[in-house]
């Protein structure tokens, strides 16, 4: 399976379009939540790709500080 945000988002728009031209509610029930499904995964593998791509220096620097005031992970 891929992980790229961009399949997520093209996936999506299918779901949504497939939504959009179902023959019964229910159907268009189903592909709207697909969709919608998909666009919480996008989102999710855009953050989790921003959070790894992140500064390492800048990141330590959070978890210190976090620490410090006693919500930190004991690092």
């Amino acid at each position: 399976m891929t992980r790229d945000p961009k399949k997520f988002h093209e996936i999506a728009r299918v779901c949504a379009v497939l939504s959009k031209s179902a023959v019964t509610p229910e159907e268009r029930d189903i592909f709207a939540s697909l969709a919608e499904t998909w666009r919480g995964m996008a989102s999710c593998s855009e953050s989790l790709r921003a959070l790894l791509d992140g500064d390492p220096v800048t990141d330590a620097e959070d978890l210190s500080r976090l620490d410090s005031n006693g919500g930190g992970v004991g690092l």
